[in-house]
């Protein structure tokens, strides 16, 4: 930071005044770190930086959860914290300081969400100051290890950065979100501009996000604009299916149960898995989560890929999304293929199953008649009954690999 610079944003934090517990948010590299450290410095408040402590420690998952609980529990009297992270979609780290807040009154003195003004100032930022945040915004695995890394980003940046640039947008308008669907009372500080905004000023930054991503032509939508396009799907097709966790949706196949049966059925950790008919991709979005290096979901109705499309690019494009039909080739280059309770709407259910060797694992949810069929070209190595048995006799899940791959 320039002194220029340095001398504004700390005549802006004097105007500020001391607080006793203070809490620093945004996006990642926005500029939050810049600030927590001159703050503390100038107010000779101790510095808690929350990422640090959750990269350092190597926790993940629960384990992860659990120990933000127990370390925000035992926060000093005073403090400004560097942290409350977020990158496309909520860590644990972020969903515990954020419940923290609203479950604990008088914990923060105050909150400040710092944003970047400028979205191509912030991109250049992040490309030039912390070129490792490159394969986050992207949301892709390079499947190199940090110090291979900054040589792929470079070679990437000319291909990509618009790519990239796109998800900046939908990632900052996300993050807003977090804070605005709670009703946080919390001030906002401009990185670019080195200084507080007021809440008119703030709004004006949201629509500039909003007609950027306009600009841009994706697909994403907030909460609220994804609800009102889900309702109005009308008899386009069976819309009610499945859950979409994005908008809190429980479908009447109560996939989130599904889940539980599958979850630990395979080590999804670095594998690439395809489910097949996957309706609103229920499923590649909680296999991506699980640690999958590539998730996708395909399906054979053309109104259900437009709206897929619309919910990944709002989670951020997590996973991939395509058009598929059974008498077409299958996609290629995944490890895993699910086909989950549609192998009896496919029209040549042989072909089908025929076709799905070609993959190293393949999970069905069947009928029982079925099962005879699948082994006929498989070995079933798991079994375990489907929640849907109560309204379909027997129905089963099965792990199988193909006869010709043992």
């Amino acid at each position: 930071m320039n002194v220029e610079m340095n001398k504004e944003l700390n005549e802006q934090i004097k105007q500020y005044g001391p607080q006793d517990r203070l809490f620093v948010t945004g996006t990642y590299g926005v500029g939050k770190t810049t600030f927590t450290e001159a703050y503390s410095k100038m107010w000779d408040i101790p510095l808690q930086v929350l990422d640090n402590t959750f990269v350092t420690r190597g926790a993940d998952g629960a384990d992860k959860k659990e120990y933000a609980e127990q370390y925000l529990k035992k926060l000093p009297e005073k403090f400004v914290m560097d942290g409350v992270p977020w990158w496309n979609k909520p860590t644990p780290t972020f969903d515990v300081s954020i419940d923290f807040m609203e479950n604990h009154s008088g914990v923060a003195s105050k909150m400040i969400v710092c944003i970047c003004s400028d979205m191509a100032h912030y991109f250049q930022r992040l490309l030039k100051v912390k070129s490792h945040a490159y394969q986050n915004i992207l949301n892709v695995d390079s499947g190199l290890d940090d110090r291979e890394q900054i040589a792929w980003i470079t070679s990437t940046i000319a291909t990509r950065n618009e790519l990239a640039l796109t998800h900046l947008i939908n990632s900052c308008t996300l993050y807003i979100q977090q804070f605005t669907d709670r009703g946080f009372d919390f001030d906002i500080y401009d990185t670019f501009n080195n200084k507080f905004i007021d809440k008119n000023e703030y709004n004006k930054y949201i629509e500039y996000i909003k007609e950027l991503r306009k600009k841009r032509g994706g697909n994403f939508m907030t909460k609220d604009e994804f609800k009102k396009y889900f309702w109005a799907i009308g008899d386009k097709y069976d819309f009610r299916y499945q859950d979409i966790e994005y908008i809190d949706f429980v479908g009447y196949s109560h996939c989130h149960t599904g889940w539980e049966n599958l979850k630990d059925l395979i080590d999804w950790k670095g594998k690439s898995v395809v489910d097949l008919a996957g309706h609103h991709g229920y499923y590649a979005f909680k296999i991506k989560q699980a640690g999958a290096r590539r998730s996708a979901t395909y399906d054979f109705v053309q109104a259900v890929v437009d709206t897929n499309k619309i919910l990944n690019d709002s989670l951020g494009n997590p996973i991939e999304v395509g058009f598929w039909e059974s008498k077409k080739p299958i996609p290629e280059g995944y490890d895993i293929a699910l086909l989950l309770n549609c192998l009896h709407h496919m029209p040549d259910q042989e072909l089908t199953v025929k076709n799905l060797t070609a993959y190293g694992h393949v999970i069905f949810e069947v009928n029982p008649p079925q099962q005879e069929l699948i082994e006929k070209y498989f070995n079933v190595i798991k079994t375990k009954v489907s929640h849907h048995s109560p309204a379909n006799i027997n129905r089963v899940i099965l792990l199988c690999v193909p006869k010709e791959k043992i």
